[in-house]
């Protein structure tokens, strides 16, 4: 069966001169965007496919 797993990007920052695109995660992103990586191995959801923005706060997520 095929699933679809929509999953927000983690807590950004917004550091002064940061064009939009570039915001970095903040702070509490860092800390808690790890859980759902390992909520998702240990239920073995590993995606065959991830479409994932080109915003750096999401390839950090």
């Amino acid at each position: 069966m095929l699933r679809l797993m929509l999953l927000p990007h983690a807590k950004s920052g917004w550091p002064t001169g940061t064009d939009e695109h570039e915001r970095p995660l903040g702070p509490r992103g860092r800390r808690i965007s790890p859980r759902i990586g390992r909520y998702m191995a240990e239920e073995g959801l590993a995606p065959d496919l991830a479409i994932v923005s080109t915003a750096r706060r999401a390839r950090e997520t």
